[in-house]
């Protein structure tokens, strides 16, 4: 009954926007703390007083209740447009016919919050960010976000191409919002770009080539360089609006391809480039063993080691695509028998470069007997060797499998020049 709660206010000396609050309570006794929770049941805001006041003031700051300011730090936020009206005059969000598409898919914005000419640093902030495609780019429908509690500066990440809104609102103690809404309207734009629906083949042997292009923007259309040599600038031919396929016929050799894609009144960065060897030219090929001579004997619990080599260099000196793979053929005299070890022009193991090192064996379930090895090496236009008309030509090894071991070699005594030359005649001293 004897104590006095005193109630004091002003505006914070240490920060703006806040209030200090000074409670004090006298005289000293062991009940300041209830008295204490009466004082702080009458702040809005809800402020909580230290248990003992001991006598001495205690402060605290409280949010000022009501609605809030919300401003723009203007050295925060994305280049594009502002509200009401873009300063160039466009309606916010459209786009600038000579401004170049930006890559930049993230934001950044700052903003600060006050009552009247204070600063409120302790005061909450939302956000909301509406996306709205432009009707030139891809169709979709309108979305947008709800408001998330946020804090100055804040950043978005891997936002979509299209129209953007972002608000921010302050709120006051009580939580209540400011009732206009910081927005700032901008657009990201992404370059066009172009490339390839099928990754096309690095070689062929068929004159046609055709390419099928595909890009980020919908309504793109597409022009091509085929072989433009040495010339430059690049000369492109224009495909009409919704023709994204084109064919050309290769020229033996060497071959390039360019492409772009063209939206929205700009050309892609860079271009689809694709280049091919368009090869006719078959190679050549030769079979080789250092354990056998061509139509030797071999022992068919043995194996033999050997060596095919494939040639692609074109007679007309043209550029090759290249020995791709050396194709076996093992058969016996009928030409028919493809029973394993036998098999018929199938590629094989150890090729590097342009030949094959390989084995045969596995051959005690053949029966005795004359056996033909062909080779045919295959280039990377899928050229395929013709094979040679000769019987005996580089391409093919013949082989005689049988079961018979040959003797053991029986080694004797050496007989040497002083055990056949025996004297028979005595030279005697001559005086």
């Amino acid at each position: 009954a004897n104590q006095v709660a005193v109630l004091g206010t002003a505006p914070s000396a240490t920060t703006q926007g806040l209030l200090t609050v000074e409670i004090r309570v006298v005289p000293t006794s062991a009940s300041d703390a209830n008295t204490a929770a009466l004082v702080s049941a009458f702040l809005a805001g809800g402020v909580t007083l230290p248990d003992s006041l001991g006598g001495n003031p205690s402060v605290g700051s409280v949010v000022l209740n009501g609605e809030p300011d919300t401003k723009w730090m203007p050295t925060i936020r994305p280049h594009g447009r502002t509200i009401p009206i873009t300063d160039d005059g466009h309606v916010p969000g459209s786009l600038w016919p000579n401004q170049a598409p930006s890559p930049s898919n993230a934001a950044r914005f700052g903003w600060k919050i006050w009552f009247n000419d204070t600063e409120c640093t302790g005061c909450r902030s939302e956000c909301r960010l509406v996306l709205a495609r432009h009707t030139s780019m891809s169709s979709g429908a309108d979305f947008g976000g709800n408001w998330t509690s946020c804090a100055s500066p804040y950043q978005y990440h891997g936002l979509p191409e299209g129209e953007h809104n972002f608000y921010v609102r302050g709120l006051g103690g009580d939580a209540t919002p400011d009732a206009s809404p910081l927005r700032f309207t901008w657009t990201i734009r992404f370059a066009p770009e172009v490339f390839f629906a099928t990754p096309p083949a690095p070689f062929g042997s068929g004159a046609s080539q055709t390419f099928s292009l595909t890009s980020n923007k919908d309504r793109a259309r597409f022009e091509y360089v085929f072989n433009p040599g040495n010339t430059y600038p690049l000369e492109y031919t224009q495909l009409a609006r919704g023709i994204n396929n084109v064919t050309v016929t290769s020229v033996i050799g060497k071959n390039e391809f360019f492409a772009r894609a063209i939206a929205e009144g700009f050309s892609s960065l860079g271009t689809a480039r694709h280049a091919w060897i368009y090869d006719t030219w078959a190679p050549t090929t030769s079979i080789t063993s250092n354990q056998l001579r061509n139509g030797s004997a071999v022992n068919k619990y043995s194996s033999v080691a050997f060596v095919a080599k494939g040639n692609d260099t074109d007679a007309y000196g043209n550029t090759p695509s290249g020995v791709g793979a050396i194709l076996l053929r093992f058969t016996d005299a009928t030409g028919s028998n493809f029973t394993s070890p036998l098999r018929d022009f199938t590629a094989v193991d150890g090729f590097s470069g342009n030949s094959a090192r390989f084995t045969i064996d596995g051959m005690d379930n053949l029966t005795n007997g004359m056996y033909s090895l062909w080779v045919r090496a295959r280039d990377n236009a899928g050229n395929v060797a013709n094979l040679t008309t000769n019987a005996t030509g580089p391409d093919r090894y013949y082989v005689l499998v049988t079961d018979q071991v040959p003797e053991a070699v029986t080694i004797g005594n050496a007989t040497t020049m002083e055990d056949t030359l025996t004297p028979t005649t005595t030279i005697d001293d001559v005086s």
